[in-house]
């Protein structure tokens, strides 16, 4: 699995993430390659559902980023019966379990974040016991030690692996912060990550990992 997930984490309308979800296709990225990231930012359950819908729409994957058990239970049933991958961030590997009883037959997935490869390991190690399949997010903000931890996440296949080189990227951003981070995205790619978070506004960036990705 290869995919290019768009980034829509300070996004409040729902009409926004559609638009560029769109504007990644017209870049080229196919809806079996392209994802969705989605930041619960709200309480209001109909807003990030919304969001969510939105994106199942247009893309083969969606990440929810919460720290919500509420939140990421909400989103399970409202993904239920889509063939798309959902995948969650941010709750604690000790909710697996209770996740996994509202999955059924959802591709849900659920990240074991950390620092260190133990770290990874053992949360990795937890969530399959859950019966739930591991994602593998490495929180390093070092560029090649999150390549390194990527790599060897790689060689012990523990799981999905998701990089976000840029996610806190901003509409205002300077041109060298969205250079930086199509460079880290190829370079987190080239080190084995299967889905790498991006943001959309700069619809250049998305056309040559694209060209990554297919090869």
């Amino acid at each position: 699995m290869r995919v290019i997930a768009v980034s829509t984490c300070d996004v409040m309308d729902p009409l926004e993430t559609r638009y560029k979800l769109i504007r990644a296709k017209l870049a080229g990225v196919t809806t079996n390659m392209l994802g969705v990231a989605l930041k619960v930012l709200t309480e209001r359950r109909e807003m990030y559902i919304e969001h969510l819908k939105e994106g199942m729409k247009h893309a083969g994957m969606a990440l929810v980023l919460t720290e919500s058990i509420e939140a990421a239970e909400n989103c399970i049933e409202a993904a239920r019966g889509w063939r798309g991958a959902l995948v969650v961030c941010g709750v604690a590997a000790s909710s697996a379990r209770r996740l996994s009883a509202r999955a059924k037959d959802l591709n849900l997935y659920i990240t074991a974040a950390g620092d260190t490869l133990q770290e990874i390991i053992e949360k990795a190690s937890a969530i399959q016991a859950a019966g739930v399949k591991p994602a593998i997010a490495a929180e390093s903000q070092s560029p090649m030690k999150v390549a390194a931890l990527l790599r060897e996440v790689g060689n012990r296949d523990l799981g999905l692996r998701i990089s976000f080189p840029g996610a806190c990227v901003k509409d205002t951003a300077s041109e060298y912060d969205m250079v930086r981070q199509a460079a880290l995205a190829m370079l987190y790619l080239r080190y084995g990550a299967d889905v790498v978070v991006i943001e959309a506004n700069f619809k250049w960036a998305i056309q040559p990992i694209a060209r990554l990705i297919c090869k």
